[in-house]
């Protein structure tokens, strides 16, 4: 018996028990279906969440403040002065709103050095209009969010209008207004802050709304990429556990481990699914075996011999395997984009663009690994194949006089 008749053999077999066949491959292909989403969604979150936190550079640097340590001009000074260094950039972040039809709009005001954010951070493009200068304080540039609102019943901003704000300060509710010098481009979620949801004024702007003489935190300009760690490893030997310092690779580097893990996590559960369809395929298989007793005992008469009644057996059960496996593959990428959708759905009650200045999770494409899918078929072919082995064995083993008196 050669590999095209013994693959016959298994399709006839499979025609014959139609309904237990198809209940089979579906138990298979669940499996593979739930690898595939999965692995693929990650990983297109992955990609996006590291394509994101490059946009910040990789030459930057966060540090904020611990506990009751609050930054000064003192320590900005201090971390200039460092090797490598080639900007140090003070900051306020305070929360404000804006009061629209639809409701109050959450945004938060950052006042910094404009052109240093700008050079700090080379995914913060302008769409229209320009920086006001360092000593305007009562100019702004609005992110992309804040400026164009998906809600329709927000207002939408432009280069001249002037955006009333109420900035919550620690001695209390200001009303402020700022002519908008000028738009950012769309920048996306960042570990720094939601930037499209942000009005950037002037660093004078921020002390004068906040009245305080410390700073949320500092804006770390290096040199070099390759000296981010050095960097990093002075900040920390200088201020210990007084402040945090938080870089873009190290960003990068924490969201690929949780990432990774959750992956795994996920795929370990979906795996349990692979066990369930290989105790499906051995009692698919054994109920075959024996319902086609005589068959076995008439095969056995005509001078099959055990090894070819094995070989028909195992063709039988790879057979559903492999079908279960393409069938499950195929439904693991319908899945992955209908996760993508439904993900992001979620993800706006966190925070997104628009409403809070939370991480948002958005709109993806996953990716898809030809490696993954190659071993997911694999091993759908491989578990059919084991799931087939004892089955196919008993079949062999059988005594085709005795086969053959089988009622």
């Amino acid at each position: 018996m050669n590999v095209l008749e013994a693959f016959t053999f298994a399709l006839k077999a499979l025609r014959d028990r139609k309904v237990r066949s198809a209940l089979t491959i579906i138990g298979i292909m669940i499996g593979p279906a739930a690898i595939v989403g999965i692995t693929s969604l990650t990983g297109g979150y992955g990609a996006q969440i590291s394509s994101q936190l490059l946009k910040l550079g990789t030459n930057t640097i966060l540090v904020t403040p611990s506990g009751s340590y609050t930054l000064t001009q003192k320590d900005v000074q201090i971390i200039s002065s460092m090797p490598d260094v080639a900007g140090a950039y003070p900051f306020y972040d305070v929360p404000a709103y804006i009061n629209t039809p639809a409701g109050r709009e959450t945004v938060s005001v950052v006042a910094i050095d404009l052109q240093g954010l700008v050079k700090t951070l080379p995914g913060l493009q302008l769409q229209s209009g320009s920086l006001p200068p360092p000593t305007e304080a009562a100019e702004a540039v609005l992110g992309y969010y804040v400026a164009n609102p998906q809600n329709s019943q927000m207002p939408k901003y432009t280069v001249g209008d002037v955006v009333h704000l109420n900035v919550i300060t620690p001695q209390g509710t200001v009303s402020k207004s700022f002519l908008v010098s000028g738009v950012f481009q769309e920048v996306g979620p960042t570990f720094i802050a939601n930037l499209d949801q942000s009005i950037f004024v002037p660093l004078a702007a921020g002390r004068a709304l906040t009245g305080n003489s410390y700073y949320t935190g500092i804006m770390v300009y290096v040199s070099s990429s390759s000296a981010i760690n050095a960097t990093e490893t002075r900040i920390k030997d200088v201020y210990g556990d007084n402040v945090q310092a938080l870089s873009t690779q190290m960003g990068i580097s924490v969201a690929n481990s949780i990432i990774g893990f959750l992956n795994m996590l996920l795929v370990s559960a979906a795996g349990v699914s692979l066990l369930v369809a290989f105790v499906g395929v051995t009692t698919t298989m054994y109920t075959s075996v024996v319902e086609r007793t005589r068959e076995i005992g008439v095969l056995k008469a005509l001078g099959f011999s055990n090894g070819e009644v094995v070989y028909m057996f195992l063709a039988e059960s790879m057979v559903m395997g492999l079908l279960g496996g393409l069938a499950g593959l195929a439904l693991g990428v319908g899945v992955a984009y209908a996760l993508t959708d439904l993900v992001p759905t979620m993800g706006r009650g966190f925070g997104g663009p628009g409403g809070s200045s939370g991480f948002s999770l958005g709109h993806v494409s996953p990716a898809f690994s030809p490696t993954t899918m190659a071993l997911t078929l694999v091993l759908s072919v491989v578990i059919g194949l084991v799931a087939g082995l004892i089955p196919a064995y008993r079949a062999a083993k059988m005594d085709p006089v005795v086969a053959l008196r089988y009622e």
